[in-house]
């Protein structure tokens, strides 16, 4: 496999097994918001205990594009709000259903990206048609 897909198959790995463990501690402590920010510094600590540019982070930060901080820093803010929005579902709903809900992005992110970016990612029918087969898969799993 190319390194690519390796590593986004790592991350989907990574990334179910978060939610399920995740599902779990809500059940035993229903602090969404509070576990979302203790997981989102635990992600900052890894990083920054793995990252060869660690000690020259302040000096690329001040190097960095303004632009361009401003919109990882909003990224970052949605992220964390949406995975805090997915713990909190987990209270009230099957994990399993929760995470097909919260990981229905391609239904929406195909037309922000077509809007947003201006195409430039080529979406085309088949795109449209991939994102409209996941959205028919997650209803027909919710209404079954």
């Amino acid at each position: 496999m190319q390194s690519g897909i390796f590593l986004a198959v790592a991350g989907a790995a990574a990334y179910a097994v978060g939610n399920v463990l995740r599902g779990a501690a809500v059940q035993n402590w229903n602090e969404p918001i509070l576990g979302g920010l203790i997981g989102a510094t635990a992600g900052l600590i890894m990083h920054l205990s793995t990252s060869s540019m660690t000690r020259r982070f302040w000096s690329l930060l001040q190097g960095a594009d303004r632009v361009g901080i401003f919109l990882y820093v909003l990224s970052g803010t949605m992220t964390v709000t949406a995975q805090i929005c997915a713990i909190g579902s987990f209270h009230y709903m099957p994990v399993s259903i929760a995470n097909l809900i919260t990981l229905s992005t391609p239904v929406l992110v195909t037309p922000l990206s077509y809007f947003l970016l201006r195409n430039q990612e080529g979406i085309n029918f088949l795109t449209v048609l991939g994102s409209v087969l996941v959205l028919s898969g997650i209803t027909a799993i919710i209404l079954v």
